[in-house]
């Protein structure tokens, strides 16, 4: 694989803020070589004043430039103008990604029949097997593993350790991260005798445009049919997919949670930290599922829920509520016995 590129060093203001169609208030030719935190941030930083109220943070740093909304003006710093300046900071960023590898390196394996599109990197140890495509433009680092009939779209990118299984389809400018494995065995058992006999599963996953899987996530094939991940959906580490899920567009899914087989996810739905959906479930459109939820039965759209058994967030607060109060209504209740108990023995 060929080397790195350099990066660029340094950027002005006028360039950044030509670049996304901002403004600058200050000097424009002021170049900006890094980007930091406030509190770490040397003069030549850039810094982000995302909300009004961390201003006295970026009034102490030492960077000279910060991105911020017009009105949040400091006396001695360059700015560049933002009305939005957290969707700024996104963009901004993009600048100082590092680049990635160009190339196909001499130790990348490529089966007879396999198709190599323009543009494509493949890293050192990378396997693309028989007749795969893999799109133009899309990087596969060192170490990533392409199945036999797969087929992968343009501008992707897999970071190392990778595994995308045999019959897979991949869209365009998806991302998945290190470790992410696409396409493993559904778990799928049939109790025989006392023994548990494996389902083979024949079916495969379909990844949609614009998605991003994160590291060490799992996504089963279907055991018959495909499991799908739908356009736009984030993913992140940790995350078990089953057999036969359907995951709609925009859907966020974070860290460690899991999803049982055949269950359905409405599109733009979020499911928070930890949370466990059984099988077979349909989750509605728009709902979000607070961390470490268990969903134990069929979610209607825009539906927000909470805790074991999930149900309505306020119904669970006010649940809890009253478990808080519990032992102090208890000594209350003994104390009341215990004079009714008194009067009665009195009365005797």
């Amino acid at each position: 694989m060929d080397s790195l590129p350099k990066a660029k060093k340094a950027f002005s203001l006028n360039e950044i803020a030509l670049a996304f169609d901002l403004q600058v208030r200050g000097e424009g030719d002021f170049l900006v070589r890094g980007i930091a935190n406030p509190e770490k941030a040397r003069p030549e930083d850039l810094v982000f004043l995302v909300e009004s109220n961390f201003l006295d943070k970026i009034e102490k740093t030492e960077a000279l430039a910060y991105v911020g909304r017009p009105g949040d003006f400091i006396e001695g710093k360059h700015q560049i103008l933002a009305d939005n300046p957290r969707l700024a900071m996104a963009r901004i960023l993009s600048l100082f990604v590092s680049p990635h590898p160009t190339g196909i390196h001499p130790g990348a394996v490529v089966e007879e029949g396999a198709e190599i599109k323009s543009g494509v990197a493949l890293g050192a140890h990378c396997f693309v097997g028989k007749d795969s495509v893999v799109g133009k433009n899309t990087v596969l680092y060192p170490n990533v593993t392409i199945g036999r009939d797969v087929s992968i779209g343009e501008d992707c990118l897999f970071y190392p350790g990778v595994v995308v299984r045999e019959g897979c389809v991949i869209g365009n400018k998806v991302i998945l991260q290190p470790g992410a494995v696409i396409g493993s065995d559904g778990y799928g058992f049939l109790p025989q005798g006392g023994h548990h006999f494996k389902i083979p599963q024949v079916g495969n996953v379909v990844i949609e445009d614009d998605v991003e899987i994160g590291a060490n996530t799992a996504i089963d094939r279907g055991t018959i049919g495909s499991t799908l991940i739908k356009r736009g959906t984030k993913i992140d580490n940790l995350v078990h997919i089953a057999h036969n899920d359907l995951i709609g567009e925009d859907v966020l899914i974070v860290s460690q949670t899991g999803i049982s087989g055949s269950v359905e996810v409405g599109d733009r739905c979020t499911l928070a930290g930890q949370v466990g959906i059984a099988g077979h479930l349909k989750v509605g459109s728009d709902c979000l599922v607070l961390a470490r939820s268990g969903v134990t039965k069929d979610l209607p759209s825009r539906s927000v829920v909470s805790g074991f058994p999930a149900k309505p967030h306020r119904e669970e607060l006010k649940g809890k509520a009253g478990l808080g109060r519990l032992p102090g209504k208890l000594v209350e209740i003994e104390a009341r016995l215990a004079e009714l108990e008194k009067k009665a023995f009195l009365e005797l």
